[in-house]
């Protein structure tokens, strides 16, 4: 595989060694590529019924997704395995026999190493990576994200835990442990998983042929917790090879058994199952979600949106996790930005209202500001703020007009201003001197005008005027018939 970007070198260094030292920078890319891998695999489980398949790395669910599928196996000594494989390993490991059809389905790791990184899915089977292994803190949170978006993304979802024989008979209580752990994370609590017991199955891989079920089943549980021995009926065991007895499944009556499990609503599953994670890797979860909260307030102090988007982005994929510490901080920070929002909105219509919309930091420009927000913002689910674009719009259209509109009244009220002065002071042919300069003054200021509303304005203030005219006219007409008639005015 040619790894095409530095970030998909360094998760290939990071498989290869778990215990390799991350600084914040890396750390943080290295999650969200693994993440994003995640959201694009999840699409392909969206709107789908799915068998979900869950276990330690070894337990053999490549395997058990391959043979379910109707793939041909076969034996390989660990030589053949060495040449074919490049793996050394001290005991015959199963394969898909070359030439089989169906052709393998889902590539088999046979080292202690997971095979399997993201969530992989194939004929309505998903298989998950290890569930409780140590890969490094990122690698180990970007795995508890993608399985539980796989899990939430399903349209309904049964659930298959496969535990190998050897670790129960090597060390029991371990084994037993790990098998409840994957079982308890995964719903959350023993009595969720009661609850859905009829969902579950669990595999007991790499049983010898002559292993009969009740016995494997009374190993387990005796003296095992009260929770596992209420989970004995759904305890099977199976052989890839078909060579165990009749108390081992075949292929056809496994696939009987996991269409009758009862499957899980997918309005069920995005609240019954939880993210599984250690102590420590919540300790470094916690301790990136900080720092990439530190980076993101720093970017939106310097209104630097596009960078402190990205960081939004980045802890946004975190919050299925549903940790309350990061639910905490998510929710602060979402109502820095809904406060800052509320702020350049309210600094914007008060420009708006007085008519502020040219200057370096008034009404145009804010919008402007507002609208990058909103590009970089507004396009993330569940929304960080509550920003209205296309109403901001409206208003400064609305002020923009309201000023012309008073600009021209003010203007017509100029021109009949100046015609009553002259009436007043040079009678009528001083008032049609200044009536031609205040008609021509409003004349120029109509055809300006932009929107109807305006004309309007302007012909009601220009008719208003004219009315007032008409009636000084009348006034002074009769003034000089009194004056004829010897009447005081």
């Amino acid at each position: 595989m040619v790894l095409s970007t530095a970030t998909d070198r360094l998760l290939a260094e990071k498989l290869a060694d778990p215990q390799m030292e991350l600084n914040e920078e890396e750390s943080i890319a290295l999650l969200n590529h693994c993440v994003m891998q995640g959201e694009k695999n999840a699409q392909r489980i969206e709107g789908k019924d799915m068998t979900i398949v869950m276990g330690n790395t070894g337990a053999g669910k490549s395997t058990f997704v391959n043979w379910l599928g109707g793939c041909q196996m076969e034996c390989k000594s660990p030589q053949e395995a060495k040449e074919l494989y490049d793996v050394a390993v001290m005991k015959p490991v199963v394969v898909v026999k070359e030439g089989s059809k169906p052709a393998a389905v889902m590539p088999i790791g046979h080292a202690k190493k997971s095979k399997t990184f993201l969530p992989q899915v194939a004929n309505g089977i998903c298989d998950c990576p290890g569930f409780v292994d140590n890969r490094g803190a990122e690698i180990n949170i970007a795995n508890a994200v993608n399985i539980r978006m796989a899990l939430e993304a399903a349209m309904s979802v049964r659930i298959v835990v496969l535990v190998d024989y050897n670790s129960l008979s090597i060390n029991r209580d371990a084994g037993i442990t790990d098998m409840l752990k994957i079982c308890t994370h995964l719903f959350g609590s023993q009595e969720a998983m009661m609850a859905h017991k009829k969902s579950l199955l669990i595999g007991i891989t790499k049983a010898p042929p002559d292993a009969e079920l009740p016995s494997v089943v009374n190993y387990i549980v005796d003296g095992a917790p009260e929770t596992m021995r209420d989970l004995a009926d759904r305890v099977f065991l199976y052989d890839p090879l078909d060579k165990g007895n009749k108390s081992f499944w075949d292929r056809c009556t496994c696939q009987k058994k996991l269409r009758e499990l009862k499957a899980i609503p997918q309005d069920k599953s995005d609240k019954l199952f939880k993210t599984v994670l250690s102590d420590s890797d919540v300790m470094e979860l916690l301790q990136l979600v900080r720092k990439q909260g530190e980076s993101f307030r720093k970017h939106l102090l310097y209104r630097q949106y596009e960078q402190a988007s990205r960081c939004w982005s980045n802890l946004n994929r975190l919050r299925i996790i549903d940790h309350d510490e990061v639910k905490q901080m998510l929710t602060e920070d979402q109502q820095k930005v809904q406060a800052m929002v509320n702020i350049m909105v309210s600094k914007f219509r008060d420009n708006c209202a007085n008519y502020r919309f040219d200057g370096p930091d008034e009404a145009i420009k804010q919008l402007d500001v507002l609208k990058e927000i909103d590009a970089h913002f507004g396009k993330f689910d569940p929304p960080i703020m509550d920003l209205d674009i296309e109403k901001q719009e409206k208003y400064l259209k609305s002020s923009q007009d309201k000023k012309k509109n008073d600009k021209l009244r003010a203007y017509a009220l100029a021109g009949t201003t100046a015609v009553l002065a002259g009436m007043a002071t040079g009678g009528l042919a001083g008032a049609a001197a200044l009536g031609a300069a205040a008609a021509e003054a409003g004349g120029a200021a109509f055809v300006a005008a932009e929107t109807a509303a305006a004309s309007n304005v302007v012909a009601a203030t220009i008719g208003a005027g004219a009315t007032a005219l008409a009636n000084v006219v009348l006034r002074r007409k009769l003034w000089n018939k009194e004056e004829k008639e010897g009447k005081p005015p």
